[in-house]
């Protein structure tokens, strides 16, 4: 319950906004259905919701609407195809099958239009397989789905637009502040005590799909002649795609290191304190506080990590008999030493990225 009630908390008013605006899309379908000259209109209402839904850019609505009328198109003209020829039952088989296979290999092979593919072949197969009169049953889904798409579009476009560009930039200062919340996690409190691994999945299955919807804001652009800034978002969904990458290994490294009593190293969790202030610092500038950049500290970072547990520990004499331990030790650090300085270098790359979009 607590769970459900933070999540419900944290909704934003753009989220409130894009829910309003599907209900209102969704009331002007209801109004509209009762005025077409047959019974049922359920697939206009059921377009509005599609086109709508889980896609809140104007960009990405338009491009799933232009998927979704091309696929029913498509499927509806192949169905009728296949009933016009009336062939006979074992041919009309073979036909269902085949057509079949290419509509669902096109979802294979042409990944961005794979949307096609399915509303070809479920729109072939209602087609195809219903009784009464196909060619009127086609008609009214097309003139259904048209109608549902121009409701969708025209709401999105007129009634409180919400850009690709205003979406891409509230997904990373989402991103940004999630990236503080793992931080503090992994290198301040997985230090001091067992951290909640559900809490740390949490953030890293929410930073997961941001990023992949940073990295499909792509096409909503182009749709949304937004090329200028197109560049903008590329780089920052692959330097925060990086940052992602390279925390995940920070925190997986400590939590198979830091079970071993025998790591309990107070040096090693004073270092890597330290560097949790550090890009907590960065991740702080670019949530839009108070920072400073400083362009050496990734150098500072890996030099003090590897000198308090590799260069002072381990290599004080030359000959050194390296345990199991000891090797699992030097391994562990190494990967903490880079992956940081690689995180930090980053953290600077966006820093000035974001300076120079200001």
């Amino acid at each position: 319950m607590n769970t459900f009630l933070q999540k419900f908390k944290n909704i934003e008013s753009l989220d409130i906004i894009y829910i309003s605006k599907i209900v209102f899309a969704i009331m002007i379908g209801y109004g509209i259905a009762p005025l077409l000259p047959w019974e049922h209109s359920s697939w206009l209402l059921i377009t509005i919701v599609v086109v709508m839904s889980f896609h809140i850019a104007i960009g990405t609505q338009l491009h799933r609407g232009i998927l979704r009328i091309v696929g029913t198109l498509l499927g509806a003209l192949i169905g009728l195809v296949g009933i016009l020829f009336n062939a006979h039952w074992i041919v009309k088989i073979f036909f269902i099958i085949l057509m079949c296979y290419i509509f669902l290999m096109q979802t294979i092979l042409y990944k961005n239009w794979r949307y096609v593919g399915v509303l070809a072949c479920a729109t072939f197969l209602i087609i195809i397989t219903s009784p009464g009169n196909q060619i009127t049953l086609a008609y009214q889904r097309i003139v259904e789905i048209m109608i549902g798409f121009v409701i969708a579009i025209s709401v999105s476009l007129y009634v409180k637009p919400i850009s690709a560009s205003q979406h891409g930039v509230r997904l990373i200062q989402q991103n940004w502040k999630l990236f503080l919340e793992l931080t503090h996690k992994v290198l301040s409190e997985s230090l001091r005590i067992h951290s909640d691994t559900d809490e740390v999945h949490d953030y890293e299955n929410k930073l997961r799909d941001n990023l992949v919807e940073l990295h499909n804001l792509e096409t909503s652009l182009k749709y949304e002649k937004h090329k200028n800034q197109q560049q903008y978002f590329n780089k920052m969904a692959r330097y925060q795609s990086a940052i992602y990458r390279y925390l995940t290994l920070i925190e997986v490294t400590l939590s198979e290191y830091l079970d071993n009593p025998l790591h309990q190293s107070e040096r090693l969790k004073n270092a890597l304190h330290h560097i949790g202030e550090i890009l907590e610092e960065d991740l702080g500038f670019l949530l839009g506080k108070k920072g400073n950049i400083n362009t050496v500290r990734a150098v500072d970072i890996k030099k003090e990590l590897l000198r308090t547990e590799l260069g002072e520990h381990h290599f004080q004499t030359e000959n050194v008999v390296t345990s199991d331990s000891n090797a699992e030790h030097i391994n562990a650090c190494s990967t903490l030493a880079f992956a940081t300085e690689r995180t930090v270098q980053i953290l600077q790359a966006a820093k000035n990225l974001t300076l120079q979009s200001d």
